[in-house]
């Protein structure tokens, strides 16, 4: 027996991500387009007891397939469907993102956490231009 925990992010509402909501990573790449963190919102946080032994893949579709029906209460996304990123987060600490996309989940963890270092680091770099300037 052990713990996982999940995070459901789902796409903001705004005229940056007009056009995004249900588009494949296949699709975003083709124009040129790449993940963006920044464009998302944590829609759900829990953590979940797995009594067997499953693939990240069997987890990913159990949470597919329960929160496109079912929400509970404190729930405030719409239903998970393409485009949306879902994080499992073992017992270990370890982070896997993950992008819902119309047959598979590929694995968007690299993009994911260098789209969230990148305003990070951009931030940065003008604080130390400005402090340059001084």
């Amino acid at each position: 027996m052990s713990r996982l925990s999940f995070e459901i992010y789902q796409l903001r509402k705004s005229r940056e991500t007009i056009g995004l909501k249900g588009r494949s990573l296949k699709g975003l790449k083709m124009h040129g387009m790449q993940l963006e963190a920044d464009l998302y919102e944590k829609v759900y946080r829990s953590a979940i007891t797995l009594w067997d032994r499953r693939t990240a893949v069997d987890i990913l579709e159990e949470l597919y397939d329960t929160y496109r029906r079912y929400f509970p209460d404190d729930y405030t996304g719409s239903a998970v469907g393409v485009s949306d990123v879902v994080i499992l987060e073992g017992e270990d600490g370890i982070r896997t993102a993950y992008y819902c996309d119309p047959w598979s989940w590929p694995d968007v963890t690299d993009e994911w956490e260098a789209s969230r270092a990148a305003p990070a680091a951009v931030a940065q770099e003008e604080q130390t231009f400005a402090d340059f300037l001084k």
